[in-house]
């Protein structure tokens, strides 16, 4: 399938870890991310049964396929669950974001854009709302899949809005 882009806008506040997990969970109650097959082939079987079904003569078996089984089993309650019951292809949302926010990009977190790649890119350290939008897929070449970032931006010199973007799913 591929890597979904996603992108989100929320009102600014200070507390940049509360204002992803805010979108995290709006994301996840409005049902706004991809949801793998929940009762697909095996779902039913018990572990001890999957491995005796799937697994070769000499009892081998692929882990990916037992973890991703193991992912479909779990209903999801919370953004985190969510992105737990599709371990390997994601939600291609917002919700694959389960390491919060980092300093400088790292695996499933968002960071900032440093000043440099903000001048860069909008020449300017307090972009606009609509200048943040424009450049949502350019912001998101500064992350590999998996990496999100987010961009404060501003009116007036006062910042109105955190944007949280990037690629993940496979």
């Amino acid at each position: 399938m591929g890597a979904s882009g996603w992108s989100y806008r929320t009102p600014f506040q200070v507390d940049i870890r509360q204002a992803l997990q805010d979108v995290r969970w709006s994301v996840y109650r409005s049902d706004d991310f991809l949801r793998g097959d929940e009762l697909g082939p095996g779902a039913p079987l018990t572990e001890a049964e999957w491995l005796d079904a799937y697994a070769d003569e000499d009892g081998d078996f692929d882990e990916v396929e037992l973890d991703s089984w193991r992912g479909m089993r779990i209903v999801p309650t919370d953004p985190d669950t969510a992105a737990q019951s599709q371990p390997y292809s994601g939600t291609h949302s917002i919700l694959d974001i389960t390491n919060g926010v980092s300093a400088t990009p790292q695996p499933f977190t968002v960071s900032a854009l440093t000043d440099d790649q903000l001048l860069g890119l909008f020449g300017t350290i307090t972009p606009t709302g609509e200048q943040v939008a424009a450049a949502t897929w350019d912001i998101c070449e500064h992350r590999e899949r998996w990496y999100g970032a987010y961009v404060v931006s501003f009116d007036a010199g006062k910042p109105t809005e955190i944007h949280f973007m990037g690629f993940s799913g496979d």
